[in-house]
């Protein structure tokens, strides 16, 4: 008898393991890949973009693009990469990581901006600084961060670079650059035009012309099959209207295609 209610609850254990492996491989077959599963690096100025257009359930690790990039050559798993800066998406693929697809997908501009209770008032860029006197000049580090990289190239074409440099403080990103200046850490600071927009802590003093600098391009790459996903909905037309309401412009049709490069 004993024996008998031993096979008996042997055999109900199988059953049931059997039941759960059948549960677990139709719900995979049912859902398919899951977008919680999903992991994407964005530059930061991107992030809430981004976000928006691919929903909460997409992990984000935001950052400066340089840093993303070295933590991507480090061993960071994901599935898509969207810089600021495609000078560290060569740096990628010059180290072996070679995306599957790559697309333009949005492009920026460069604005000075001040505290919202600034006394300063706007003025041609290119009179701009004599004319304020700032004492302290936030701006991203030009060294690792695209937004300084292309300020330090905007200030220099200008000629403004040799007088402001002793005057400025640097900071780890773009975010962070806003976030300083919001607080009043700054009289003024450079920061991307689409930051501004969205804010109501800051007050915009003066537009840098796009040709005192490279042009600004966000790329996204995919090094997954699940990031190709990812990337067509980033450059969708349902993604367009909000790219355009963030105050970000759109690139030529050219830029938007597709490059395979695997």
């Amino acid at each position: 008898m004993s024996e008998s209610r031993s096979r008996c609850k042997r055999g109900h254990r199988s059953a049931a393991t059997v039941a759960l492996w059948l549960a677990v491989y139709a719900f995979g077959l049912g859902c398919g890949p899951s977008k919680a599963s999903a992991r994407v690096a964005v530059a930061s100025s991107v992030a809430h973009v981004v976000t928006g257009i691919l929903g909460p359930d997409v992990e984000l690790v935001a950052g400066a693009s340089s840093s993303l990039a070295r933590q991507i050559d480090a061993g960071l798993v994901l599935d898509a990469f969207v810089t600021a800066d495609p000078r560290w998406l060569e740096w990628l693929v010059d180290n072996g990581h070679t995306p599957l697809e790559r697309a333009v997908i949005a492009t920026n501009a460069l604005v000075v901006v001040a505290p919202s209770d600034t006394r300063l008032t706007p003025s041609p860029i290119a009179a701009a600084f004599q004319t304020w006197q700032p004492d302290r000049v936030l701006v991203a580090d030009p060294r690792h961060v695209p937004l300084g990289r292309y300020t330090k190239a905007a200030l220099e074409s200008l000629d403004l670079w040799a007088s402001v440099a002793p005057r400025l403080i640097r900071a780890a990103d773009a975010r962070a650059v806003t976030a300083a200046i919001e607080r009043g850490a700054a009289d003024v600071g450079i920061v991307y035009r689409t930051d501004h927009d969205a804010s109501d802590r800051l007050v915009r003093l003066a537009d840098i012309p796009s040709t005192a600098h490279p042009a600004i391009r966000y790329e996204a790459a995919a090094f997954t099959d699940h990031g190709r996903k990812l990337l067509s909905a980033l450059k969708s037309s349902d993604a367009s209207g909000r790219w355009q309401s963030a105050g970000f412009g759109r690139p030529s049709p050219m830029a938007q295609n597709p490059t395979v490069t695997k």
